[in-house]
């Protein structure tokens, strides 16, 4: 049951409810509430004001009982009068919703990262390192901000200490008790969120009006909602309870605060944040998923880039030794593979095992101004013991044997023009897409299966990923189009060793 507070209006500080009247209101209120409840007769029924825990939480009104299972019936009231209105108005906790919005952030450019590192886009060796780190930066503050823009009226994040000190230990049911002139009407928006709260949590809402007449607000849940998750405390009455706070003293006569008020103030301050929430966890998943990143990031940096070893530079290196040449060998790792890993612009320029007819062909060609056209049937004979041959740029042709994938790991991707039964069939269909100035490649599928033993021709080189495939596919696909052909079989291939 929720009914509104009637704005009282107030001309004198003798118009405020002192904190003792609430308390005594709110605790004959209890007794009256539940003096219907079923208990053991024999047992007394505890009643008291300013009850505390030996871990400082105090309840300003204490009602216990013994139920007929013989388990304790406790209700427990917060009393707040004008003068501490701060324990039921809430305070915005800015620092946990960045911590929560930070957090958030590091998860999802974690994820963005991931994503990018598995399908290998925005990757550390195409945006460089310090661009890299940019980029994350940016991602995880624009993800804060925009969590912090989206939170800030979460109650989460509305700080009011009544209700955070009643979670701090388990009652069956629990109330805060406030004065009519706590709020200065029933439109206040502290007002509107304590019964948010106090609804969430199942707590009970009790006004005290000006005749000293209890009004029920809101009733506490009949069912604990938090079972189980709040520790049971044992209260006791302490002697000579004082206020919680000094009372305050006015300025000086220069305006200023004295020393003592502010102490006072700051002491209050500290009081009421005492239950705010700790961001420990925010920090260990923040800290997790930077260091997710960091381990990619890494990962990537480490990445060797392909070196493609020119036929020119070889041949000139050979030369140098067999004229015995003082030039010294060059340091690192120089890499001759039969894929590319990261990019289609590398290895276009190789040439290795050329076929000597072709190429005699093409030369002459060039050599007597002629326009050089590839022969329209298989110049290649299966006794070449070719298994892959690619077309270079420059019109070559680049042959050799499964031997180049022995060491072959994971799967690759092909753009696939079609499969053919032997070499020959593949060959010639290589010559006559390149007839049509589409340069395409032929590979044997004996290389990766013992099952496999026909041919196909595929366009551009092996791919890492699914994507980058089928990138290449519209490429090609678009290509043939302007030569007015029609590639019906054109497809992305899956290949590996099995």
């Amino acid at each position: 049951m929720q009914t509104e507070i009637t704005p009282i209006p107030t001309t004198s500080q003798l118009d405020f409810l002192t904190e003792r009247i609430i308390q005594k209101v709110a605790l004959g209120f209890l007794k009256n509430y539940y003096k219907y409840r079923p208990r053991m007769l024999k047992e007394p029924t505890v009643t008291s004001l300013d009850m505390r825990t030996e871990g400082g939480i105090i309840a300003d009104g204490f009602y216990q009982f013994k139920k007929p299972d013989g388990k304790d019936f406790l209700a427990t009231f917060e009393a707040t009068s004008y003068h501490t209105k701060k324990e039921v108005t809430y305070k915005k906790q800015r620092n946990i919703l960045t911590w929560d919005g930070f957090a958030i952030a590091c998860v999802l450019t974690t994820f963005l990262f991931s994503y990018g590192f598995v399908y290998n886009h925005f990757t550390v060796k195409e945006l460089g390192a310090w661009l890299t780190l940019a980029a994350v930066a940016m991602c995880i503050f624009f993800f804060t901000m925009m969590y912090r823009l989206i939170g800030a009226s979460f109650s989460r994040y509305r700080y009011i200490y009544a209700v955070e000190q009643f979670k701090k230990y388990h009652a069956d049911e629990q109330w805060v008790a406030i004065g009519h002139d706590v709020f200065e009407s029933s439109l206040d928006k502290y007002l509107k969120e304590l019964k948010r709260q106090c609804v969430y949590n199942g707590f009970g809402l009790l006004a005290v009006d000006k005749k000293f007449e209890p009004q029920v607000l809101i009733t506490p849940a009949r069912q604990e909602l938090f079972s189980g998750k709040r520790k049971k405390r044992q209260f006791s009455q302490k002697p000579n309870v004082l206020s919680r706070f000094a009372p305050k003293k006015l300025p000086g006569v220069f305006g200023k605060m004295s020393e003592r008020l502010r102490s006072t103030q700051k002491q209050e301050e500290e009081k009421l944040s005492r239950f705010s929430r700790t961001y420990a966890h925010q920090m260990l998943i923040a800290s997790i998923c930077l260091f997710l990143m960091g381990g990619i990031f890494v990962r990537e940096l480490a990445d060797a880039d392909l070196i493609v070893l020119d036929q020119d530079e070889h041949f000139q290196s050979v030369n140098d030794l067999t004229k015995g040449s003082d030039k010294p060998e060059p340091k690192g790792l120089i890499v001759d593979t039969s894929y590319q890993n990261s990019t289609e612009k590398l290895g276009i320029e190789q040439e290795w095992w050329v076929i000597a007819n072709e190429q005699n062909r093409r030369r002459r060609a060039l050599a007597n101004n002629r326009e050089y056209v590839p022969t329209e049937y298989s110049i290649f004979n299966s006794a070449d013991q070719i298994d892959v041959l690619l077309t270079l740029q420059n019109g070559d042709y680049l042959a050799y044997d499964c031997e180049r994938f022995m060491n072959f790991e994971g799967k690759k991707y092909v753009v696939q023009e079609g499969q053919y039964f032997d070499f020959q069939a593949a060959s010639l269909r290589m010559q006559v897409l390149a007839n049509n100035n589409l340069v395409s490649n032929v590979l044997n599928l004996a290389c990766f299966s013992k099952k496999e033993t026909d041919y196909i021709v595929f366009y551009s080189q092996l791919f890492n990923t699914r994507r980058d495939a089928e990138r290449a596919l519209d490429r090609f696909n678009y290509a043939a189009e302007e030569v007015d052909l029609d590639l019906e079989k054109l497809e992305v291939r899956e290949i590996y060793l099995k």
